[in-house]
């Protein structure tokens, strides 16, 4: 190969290159203008666990002290780069250890490990054709208050949960000891698998991206990322 065909390879390497690069600045100024840049989410709370008791324990009812509505402490969506993506849902599912004694309560009234509900913005409202959805302008918080996840958990001995009932004139009932000690040992598994539950949690963006996060026990936050069927989603 002469100097000229060498010269010519060397100027087709540049231009590709050179066209390359430009695309690359192109795509890039193009997702940010229409805010499909990788966005910077974080999820907090101010508390150190997601879940607490819903309400003041009931009195004089023992059935309630193992069988429990729980509801979500404040949760906060925070954006902390410079996009503005606007959020289509938000999911969250806690999933109790299966070797507990306790379920979550179905729409049925069926024991079930694993909880899941969803925040859909893309509901439209009773009346008209177009509505907002959440615009995480750059630093803006988007608030999801308690009560808005409401898992009912209930002990699978469904036996003994009857047992607990008041009866008819609201007299609680009279326990022998064993009794008292199973009832105990449920009330103490019951306030700690709720520090063994798997809680994730996701975000849908208006760009269909889904950012996905998970509650870690040891450090009390939010982290990103989460482990689906044996699969790391990050």
């Amino acid at each position: 190969m002469n100097s000229s065909n060498i010269d010519l390879e060397r100027t087709k390497a540049a231009i590709h290159k050179l066209v390359d690069d430009g695309r690359s600045k192109l795509k890039s100024y193009l997702l940010k203008k229409i805010g499909l840049a990788t966005h910077d989410i974080r999820v907090l709370t101010n508390a150190d666990s997601v879940f607490r008791l819903d309400g003041p324990p009931l009195m004089n009812n023992t059935f309630y002290t193992i069988n429990k509505y729980y509801t979500n402490e404040e949760i906060f969506i925070v954006n902390a780069s410079n996009t503005k993506p606007a959020i289509l849902q938000i999911m969250l599912s806690a999933t109790l250890p299966e070797s507990c004694n306790f379920r979550f309560s179905g729409e049925e009234g069926e024991p079930i490990t694993t909880f899941v509900k969803n925040v859909d913005y893309k509901k439209p409202p009773e009346k008209g054709d177009t509505f907002p959805v959440p615009l995480l302008s750059p630093g803006t918080v988007c608030f999801i208050k308690p009560r808005t996840f409401l898992p009912y958990i209930k002990c699978n001995d469904e036996a003994f949960s009857e047992l607990l009932r008041d009866d008819e004139l609201g007299h609680p009932p009279i326990l022998n000891d064993e009794q008292k000690k199973l009832h105990e040992s449920y009330k103490n598994e019951l306030y700690s698998i709720l520090e063994r539950m798997e809680i994730l949690l996701s975000v849908t963006l208006n760009n269909e991206e889904l950012l996905p996060f998970e509650w870690s026990w040891e450090e009390k936050r939010f982290v990103q990322g989460f482990e689906y069927d044996g699969t790391v989603v990050i």
